[in-house]
């Protein structure tokens, strides 16, 4: 609990608003997408997950969770959804781990430009946070964002590589 507690001091510390943000796309998103006034009423992490799937209009996804009631939760709020065993439009992760990187990002030869991965609780404990930095530093990750709750990675080919922290 105090490991989390010292990582949200030092992610208020570091991070930024949208108008830190010099990237249109990821302006965009966070304006149009994140800070929407469209609420629901979830944890902060569904809330970034229900917005994005909107926001890019997400048709297919993948869950690796052990919490059942998120596929509820998501199908709830849009119907339009399926869920795959392998998604390259939106994976989600709740709890990641160094085979699930190698697996689903380093040897998936299916992630597109387009793919978006939800990492949840990045900062819950010293191993999750160096499961984020080991995300970040792979090659063909090209943009990330550290929401605190949760991190959501790009694979944009036509972006430079960035790293954005934002307070949501």
């Amino acid at each position: 609990m105090l490991f989390r507690f010292l990582a949200h001091i030092r992610f208020l510390l570091n991070s930024t608003n949208h108008h830190g943000v010099h990237s249109p796309f990821i302006f965009k998103y966070v304006t149009k997408g994140l800070y929407s006034t469209q609420g629901f009423k979830t944890t902060k992490s569904l809330n970034i997950v229900l917005k994005t799937l909107l926001f890019f209009k997400i048709k297919r996804v993948q869950l690796i969770t052990k919490n059942g009631a998120t596929k509820d939760l998501i199908l709830r709020h849009n119907k339009d959804i399926s869920f795959v065993a392998a998604s390259e439009e939106f994976m989600y992760w709740e709890q990641p781990s160094a085979t699930l990187i190698k697996h689903q990002i380093t040897d998936n030869k299916h992630l597109a430009p387009t793919s978006i991965l939800f990492i949840d609780n990045i900062h819950n404990s010293k191993e999750s946070e160096i499961l984020w930095e080991t995300v970040k530093d792979l090659e063909i990750v090209t943009v990330t964002i550290d929401l605190f709750y949760a991190g959501i990675v790009f694979f944009r080919k036509e972006q430079a590589k960035e790293h954005f922290k934002i307070r949501f």
